[in-house]
């Protein structure tokens, strides 16, 4: 399997052009072309598996990318040899690929662009949006749901695997042309599920006051916060223990946590740092309104 994949990559992507791979509908036929690849190679080694044989092709991937690398100078050559791992992660969505896979096709992005922005973008700020901010369509679908979905699915992989990207775990990671975590870019769109989907995976509390301080600087401008920001902030209050004597007509003080508030941020901070959230919250012996409590729904 390993050979005949090699082969494959050697091939095929090899023989692209360099740039033809960024359109989207390209990494489309890419990704429909070696969906039947694996198809025909799903046998017996695998046991008909064709989840393990999607996790086969998503490594190989990744090995030939990194050839790629070693061979330009240990600097990533970008255009088709990088775009392959977009393509294999649309792939690893459909096919619902493991932990180990996911996190090394994450690592490898992460390492050429020092960021996941066009794995999440689509889930923050919107398809649209992110076009016309990165130049490109999103891999993972045309609306906002769609690219959440996406996105829960990367940040489990990852949680599970306990990754981590120079320190960082992949959902505080800078989104690059955004300049901020992806939690403070979904704040500023007011998208409060794409909020509240980053905070159960436990966006770092420096991320969550990043976030809060930026609805501050908003209301410091006089105008009244929308009402997707506010609800932004209700959420981003629930995963933090913020506390300021901040005050203006449209950002009212907060008031000293209650101490369930504090329990609460107690418990979801020691799953936190022993990476166990959100699934570790329904491993609790607890009754089904303290899980949705600490799933920040209320």
């Amino acid at each position: 399997m390993e050979a005949v994949l090699e082969e494959f990559y050697a091939q095929i992507v090899d023989k692209l052009e360099r740039d033809e791979l960024i359109p989207a509908y390209k990494r489309t036929q890419y990704r429909e072309y070696v969906a039947i690849v694996v198809e025909g190679l799903c046998g017996p080694w695998c046991g008909q598996d064709k989840r393990k044989a999607c996790e086969a092709a998503i490594l190989g991937a990744v090995t030939h990318h990194n050839r790629a690398v070693c061979a330009n100078g240990s600097v990533c050559p970008l255009g088709k040899h990088h775009d392959i791992l977009y393509v294999m992660a649309r792939l690893a969505l459909d096919a619902k690929a493991g932990p180990g896979p996911v996190s090394t096709l994450l690592n490898a992005i992460y390492k050429c662009e020092k960021t996941l922005e066009k794995l999440f973008e689509g889930a923050v700020v919107g398809s649209k949006v992110a076009r016309m901010i990165s130049g490109r369509r999103t891999d993972f679908g045309a609306t906002a749901a769609e690219n959440r979905q996406a996105m829960a699915f990367f940040l489990d992989r990852v949680t599970r695997t306990r990754l981590l990207l120079d320190g960082q775990r992949p959902a505080d990671v800078k989104m690059g042309s955004y300049r901020a975590s992806p939690v403070v870019v979904a704040t500023a769109a007011g998208d409060v599920d794409a909020v509240a989907l980053l905070l159960r995976y436990g966006a770092a509390d420096t991320s969550v006051r990043a976030a809060i301080a930026y609805l501050r600087d908003t209301a410091d401008t006089h105008r009244p916060l929308s009402a997707g920001s506010r609800s932004c902030l209700e959420i981003l209050r629930r995963a933090t223990l913020y506390e300021d004597s901040y005050h203006s007509k449209y950002l009212k003080v907060l008031q000293p946590p209650a101490l369930m508030h504090l329990a609460r941020h107690v418990v979801r901070h020691t799953l936190y740092a022993n990476f166990n959230l959100p699934h570790g919250i329904r491993q609790l012996p607890i009754p089904q309104s303290l899980v949705s409590y600490l799933n920040l729904e209320c």
